[in-house]
């Protein structure tokens, strides 16, 4: 009843302001409506304020009424869309000039004879009965008198033509209709609130809560619990005499039952001698909580009075609660606060609170809204979300089972998983659906209760659904109509705040009356109050906010306003049970590349939006929404529906270049809302038609291409607020003068000799909001011209740029009073002016009153003799001066009288391209600039020193921080001359990046790039650095010893990398990872470095060629110690090191003594590529033969190391999992010991070089030979001879565990004989299968079918596939069936769903 009550009177109310608008009113009293409009309208007012007035009042259900409100409210909907479409006429009329629904002209009362000419139309016209406009031809574009070069690719539609005696007729019909309504609505009505007391309101009922525990075990919350009994007892709310903590959180999320849980803990009991509990709910009374605080007070024995006995004041009661508490430590929790008149009154409540003795007092609140947490608090909310996913489930379980670690059917328990995924890990929705599922442990029963939703239905107190229903029920009429639109959006649909608003604006959902605020800060509003009450959540990215509707709160949003709006699913269109009032829809499609015209998706969708059109009237929908991925196809499946559409206030079409829907929607006079989605900067033709929808209020086109074009009617559009687009469309808009509501003009080109680009377009834009920026200023030729631009009117811009063209040739010397004519408002914010081309500063500029709110000022390419007074810019936050020939000094004369005042907000300041800029002035200012957090200075080509280029020591910070203390990023590029001191030169910055000639230096407090920099670092300043990367530079080590957090050091293209390799003694630096690539570091040079690396795990030498020998320390001969290209490992490597990576050393070789690396007993990966001498000087055949690596190598690659010869090399390590052995040409299986395949997951080896080796085949053999102990345990294997392999018995042998074939370089196999084919089917486990530059091959196994595991085939040379057969199964994603491939395509010879996916590689 309540809601209909609402939408009655909210629609009764959009018709009455419509009645009462002038224009209207003066067309009705030249009509024949005029006799008695006057009694209608008090009849619709005072019926307006009954329904308003019912609205507070708990009505009862009655069906008579209900019938009625819905005729009503039927009839006000048709009476608005008259009234609209009359508005409509009227504006048309103003646009082209003439009289056809004109009320009057020139004071003339032209009614009777235009209403005589239209009964003589109606006569000749009825068949447009159906509709009160008709069309009358108009040129297209290319018939366009103006001689206007754009012409559409599709003609304009003809205008459309009043019918006065048809609007006459439909609107007495319908006010006199509501009239008659409104009169039996107000009997019923007067019937129905008589009987009821004037002060009765809508009751919301909350359920009783106490500090009893409900749960057996808390899920998810220990942690946070812990941390407040802590944080309470002696923590940070200990040592406070008063402290109140919110706890904030979605319904059902856990907040009573966290605080519940902690009231019952032995360590909160023990801390406070008194735990009160009181339930809050919707009845904030400050008397009320007053006396329920007293009587959860013991008595002391000084009291004197007994319960009986207590106080009815106020105050009486208030002075005993202080009384009895003054000596005690307690504990108030106030559960459930949904209300606060006031400050005050909280204030009121704590009063006798704050009077206790003992420190340490907390009162807990908890609540759904923010605001609530806001005014309360004392310290930080704790905030509740959703229970984290493991825990959620172990919840659900529980609920179910009563003990979640009991084993339960597995196939129970994968439906209960897909449940939990629909319920956003909310305990309450766990509770309600567990007792749904508790009842019957069948499948069947699980199953119907997914596919249904039933939780949904269920209406006890402690079930989801009620539980969020008492959030809608709480919000005012106009907040319920705004979250129920949101059932249109798909799940965790990102609203943009602005366009959500517009949408609801556009739909009369936003009252705006009786405020001073615009309407969209109104709607603003009611976002802020739907994300106060739980409903919405605003979520701040790093370069956007947007918000989004809780999760179970969007289901309910589905199921209450399923009468009105609707979402349908075009993956699975299903349009039964669709209501025939629905007004609102949205179509949601994830893949449109699956709708193809005549598939069987497309004639699905086709159907059901055929059994769609039976049901809902089409014509009287308000808001059709196209959300998601749309081709062209859609605009066939949506032709019909787009041909009867007529009452549309909301469109959001999906298009594509190719095909533009738009054009046929030419009847939608009513249109407010016009959103056109294509993909991103896209070349669109906007057309001529949408400049016929003269209500449109909001155009979003965002992404269109700057290459886009407007129509050139787009100043028709005078009703139009915003317009999201690309600034070049902004600029584009011929009389933008006209459309005196837009809010958003970012660009505006002053273009000569073209009408409607003249200054004098922007006078009347006085709501315009953000930036503008005016281009082309050259072209405005007098300080007249200048004035009529009237930017001093405009108090709502926030940024204003004035650009001259910087290639003007011509300097008028009435530039000058050109920008002094251009004063903004004194509320602008952002200032920029460029290339202006005279010599004086405006006297604005130089006026503190006239820029009063100024945060920032970009001057660029200016030759002022004179610059403003910066010193006097107290709110100046952000200074950028670029391309300032004139300016030789900054500072001094320069910034105008100084105070103390000057420069203490300004966080920003950017010099650039200043030819003549030599110092920068004022040694004795160094109170200036205390806030500056950035500092950018590029091509300044003089700047010979900063302020503190000279006063920086290398050991202390002191002096410092006399200039820039908060300085936090400090960017020089292109200043060859300016002395700069150690770098970084303060510990507090952030980023430090200077860029010279030559070199490049980049620090950001974790990383360090250095690059050719030969200024001095202050390694003392990097104590939080963790990365260090060097490119043609020396290093010094004891720099490196001041990084005690440096992990990893990558060196590149680096002569000699130490400077100060000659020192002696213990130097630590604690790297975890050294990188050298091409460098010309010695052997030696690199052993100083090692021995300082005392913690290396990881280590990379690649293209080193001057490291020639590779030993231990402990095996180095006296007479070694000298040569330059010895690498020695310090014995610390041993236990350290756990990675090592050496690649395109040739010259280098291992050497034998002492082992080669078996001393690096810690050392689980090795890899070796490229180093063809590194095993040349180890022979198998003598005696002394040892294996050169470790024993426990996990991972062992080696690629191109033709050194290696033979397999006994490798005999030593049983501990493999991993052994790749690429292109070692000269490597045969000597001396292979099977054992070493024992613990291999991952084995690859191939040879591209030889065609016919024979390493793979004697390998692969040796270990189907071998008895391993126990299973095989190789997962992916990756070789090159396939016939090699697909033999029983290895087939067999790796059958098991097998997830991953490679085969690779095969240039031998053609075809697959019979036995192959069999043994390949015993892989059963094979999921991905790899054929790669195999380029004799010429069909892939006819049996793949058969291999039911396989997910992934990946073929890169074979293109024709033979024999595969369809199977059962089918694999959930499908196969693309063409390939395009060097310009051919080839199609592929099997049947969908074989495998998941098909990659055909290029080579």
């Amino acid at each position: 009843m309540q809601l209909a009550l609402g939408t009655a009177n909210s629609l009764l109310g959009k018709v009455l302001n419509k009645l009462s608008s002038k224009l209207v009113e003066a067309w009705v009293a030249s009509s024949e409506l005029s006799s008695n409009m006057e009694a209608i309208k008090r009849k619709l007012w005072y019926t307006h304020g009954m329904l308003h007035e019912a609205q507070k009042r708990d009505v009862r259900d009655n069906q008579g009424l209900l019938v009625l409100l819905h005729q009503l409210s039927n009839t006000a909907d048709q009476a608005e869309d008259m009234l609209d479409e009359l508005d409509y006429f009227l504006i048309q009329d103003k646009l082209y000039n003439t009289q056809e629904a004109a009320a009057e002209v020139h004071g003339v009362i032209v009614g009777p004879a235009l209403h005589a000419r239209h009964v003589s139309r109606h006569f000749i016209g009825k068949w447009f009965s159906c509709c009160s406009c008709s069309h009358e031809p108009e040129h297209t574009h290319g018939d366009d008198p103006s001689g206007d070069d754009d012409v559409d690719i599709i003609k304009s539609p003809p205008r459309p033509v009043f019918n006065r005696v048809n609007m006459s007729n439909r609107i007495k019909m319908l006010v006199e209709r509501m009239q008659d309504l409104c009169e039996s609505v107000l009997a019923l009505l007067n019937l129905n609130i008589s009987s009821l007391a004037h002060d009765s309101t809508v009751a919301l009922r909350r359920p009783v809560t106490t500090s009893m525990c409900t749960e057996v075990k808390l899920f998810g919350r220990r942690t946070l619990l812990n941390k407040i009994t802590n944080d309470m007892t002696a923590g940070e709310y200990h040592l406070e005499r008063l402290s109140v903590l919110p706890v904030v959180g979605a319904p059902g999320i856990g907040k009573t039952t966290l605080i519940q849980t902690l009231c019952n803990d032995p360590r909160i009991q023990e801390h406070f001698s008194i735990i009160i509990w009181i339930g809050v709910s919707l009845n904030f009374s400050v008397h009320r909580l007053s006396q329920e605080i007293f009587r959860c007070i013991p008595p002391t024995e000084s009291d004197g009075r007994s319960r009986a006995q207590e106080p009815t004041n106020l105050d009486q009661l208030q002075k005993l609660i202080e009384k009895r508490l003054k000596s005690k430590r307690f504990l108030v929790v106030l559960d459930d606060m949904w209300r606060c008149k006031s400050e005050l009154d909280w204030r009121t409540l704590l009063a006798p609170l704050t009077k206790a003795e003992l420190d340490g007092n907390m009162i807990i609140v908890t609540t759904r809204f923010q605001s609530i947490a806001e005014l309360v608090k004392t310290t930080n909310p704790v905030t509740l979300a959703g229970l984290e996913p493991k825990e959620f489930w172990k919840f659900f379980l529980a609920c179910i089972f009563d003990d979640y670690r009991t084993e339960q059917d597995e196939g129970l328990l994968q439906i209960g998983r897909k449940i939990v995924e629909k319920l956003k890990c909310s305990p309450l929705a766990a509770r309600t659906v567990g007792r749904l599922l508790k009842k019957d442990l069948t499948q069947q029963h699980w199953i119907r209760v997914l596919q249904r939703k039933e939780w949904e239905y269920q209406k006890g107190d402690d079930d989801i659904m009620p539980a969020l229903r008492i959030s809608y029920y709480y919000l005012p009429f106009h907040l319920k109509k705004c979250f129920e639109f949101c059932a249109l959006f798909p799940e965790d649909y990102e609203f943009d705040g602005l366009e959500l608003i517009n949408m609801w604006m556009v739909l009369g959902m936003i009252d705006s009356n009786g405020t001073n605020t615009s309407i969209e800060q109104v709607g603003l509003e009611y976002l802020n109050t739907l994300v106060d009450s739980g409903i919405f959540s605003k979520v701040n990215k790093e370069a956007y906010s947007y918000y989004s509707v809780h999760d179970l709160f969007h289901e309910l949003a589905i199921c209450i306003s399923s009468h009105e709006c609707i979402r349908i699913d075009c993956s699975n269109v299903r349009c039964e049970g669709i209501q025939s009032a629905v007004r609102h829809i949205s179509f949601i499609t994830q893949d449109s590349n699956t709708y193809s015209e005549g598939s069987e998706f497309y004639e699905n969708i086709r159907k059901e939006i055929g059994k769609l059109k039976q049901t809902v009237d089409v014509g009287n929908l308000r808001t059709l929404l196209f959300i998601g991925k749309f081709n062209a196809v859609f605009d066939k499946i949506f032709e019909d529906i787009s041909q009867e559409l007529r009452a549309l206030r909301v469109l959001s079409l999906v298009t594509l270049p190719s095909n533009f829907l738009l054009h046929r929607f030419s009847k939608l006079i009513h249109l407010r809302y016009l959103k056109i989605q294509v993909p991103f900067d896209s070349v669109i033709s906007l057309p001529n038609t949408v400049t016929r929808c003269y209500h449109l209020e909001f155009l979003d086109l965002k992404g269109w291409g700057p290459d886009s074009s407007l129509p050139r009617d787009m100043s028709h559009l005078i009703n139009l607020r915003h317009l999201l687009a690309n600034k070049d469309l902004h600029c584009k808009i011929a009389e933008v003068g006209k459309l005196k509501f837009l809010q958003e003009l970012r660009k505006f080109e002053v273009r000569k000799d073209v009408t409607g680009f003249e200054l004098h377009e922007l006078s009347e834009l006085t709501e315009l909001t953000g930036s503008l920026s005016i281009c082309n200023l050259e072209n405005v030729k007098t300080k007249g011209d200048a004035d009529t631009a009237k930017l001093i009117l405009k108090g709502n811009l926030d940024k204003l740029k004035l650009v001259w063209n910087s290639q003007w040739p011509n300097r008028d010397p009435t530039v000058e009073d050109v920008l002094e004519s251009l004063r903004p408002h004194p509320n602008l914010r952002e200032l920029c002016i460029k290339d202006h081309g005279g010599s004086t500063c405006p006297y604005w500029l130089r006026t503190q009153r006239s820029i009063k709110m100024l945060k920032s000022l970009h001057l660029h390419g200016i030759s002022w003799k004179t610059l403003p007074p910066f010193g006097q810019m107290s709110d100046l936050m952000e200074l950028k001066m670029e391309n300032i020939s004139s300016m030789h000094q900054f500072g001094g004369t320069e910034f105008g009288q100084v105070t103390d005042g000057s420069f203490q907000k300004l966080m920003v300041l950017k010099l650039a391209d200043m030819p003549q800029l030599e110092k920068w002035v004022g040694a004795g200012a160094r109170h200036l600039f205390h806030q500056l957090k950035k500092l950018a200075i590029s091509n300044c080509p003089k700047l010979s020193e900063l302020p503190f280029s000279h006063c920086i020591s290398s050991s202390t910070e002191d002096s410092n921080m006399t200039w820039f203390p908060n300085l936090r990023e400090l960017v020089i590029e292109a200043c060859p001359q300016l002395s700069l001191p150690p770098l970084p030169h303060t510990s507090t910055i952030d980023l430090v990046r200077v860029k010279t000639t030559n070199g490049y230096f980049s620090y950001n407090r974790n990383e360090l790039v250095i690059d050719a920099y030969n200024g001095a670092l202050a390694f003392h300043s990097m104590h939080k650095l963790e990365e260090l990367y060097v490119c043609k530079t020396s290093l010094s080590l004891t720099g490196l010893q001041n990084l005690t957090s440096l992990r990893k050091l990558d060196i590149k293209c680096c002569g000699s990398v130490l400077c100060d390799s000659y020192l002696s003694g213990a130097i630590s630096v604690p790297v975890k990872s050294l990188m050298i690539y091409d460098c010309s570091i010695t052997g030696k040079e690199l052993s100083k470095l090692l021995n300082c690396l005392t913690d290396l795990s990881y280590l990379e030498i690649s293209d080193c060629p001057n490291i020639t020998r590779l030993c231990n320390t402990n095996d180095m001969d006296k007479e070694d110690g000298n040569e330059e290209g010895l690498l020695l490992f310090p014995p610390h490597l041993s236990i350290s090191l756990r990675k090592l990576e050496i690649c395109n050393c040739r010259k280098l070789f291992l050497d034998p003594k002492g082992g080669g690396l078996r001393h690096l007993t810690s050392l689980e990966s090795l890899q070796m590529q490229g180093c063809d001498s590194l095993l040349s000087w180890w022979f198998v055949e003598e005696a002394t033969f040892q294996c050169p690596f470790p024993i426990f190598l996990k991972d062992l690659v080696l690629r191109n190391v033709q050194s290696l010869k033979t397999m006994a090399m490798l005999s030593n390590l049983r501990c493999l999992t991993h052994l790749e052995i690429v292109d070692c040409d000269n490597l045969n299986v000597d001396g292979f010991d099977p054992l070493i395949t024992q613990c291999l997951t991952k084995l690859v080896v191939v040879n591209r070089h030889d065609e016919y080796s024979k390493v793979t085949a004697e390998l692969i053999s040796g270990v189907a030979r071998t008895k391993l102990n126990g299973s095989f345990k190789l997962e992916d294997l990756r070789i090159d001879n396939i016939s090699e392999l697909l033999v029983y018995p290895i087939c067999d042998h790796l059958s098991i565990n097998l997830h991953t074939l490679c085969f690779q370089y095969d240039n031998r196999m053609q075809r697959f004989t019979e036995e192959q084919e069999q043994a390949l089917q015993l892989l059963t486990n094979i999921q991905n299968l790899y054929f790669k530059s195999c380029r004799s091959l010429q069909s892939l196994p006819a049996g793949l079918y058969r291999l039911y595991s396989l997910k992934c085939l990946i073929s890169r040379k074979l293109l024709v596939v033979f024999g595969l057969q369809a199977r059962n199964s089918v694999v959930e994603l499908v196969i693309a069936k063409e390939v395009k491939r060097n310009g051919r395509l080839y199609w592929l010879d099997f049947p969908l769903g074989i495998v998941s996916r098909l990659c055909l590689e290029q080579e």
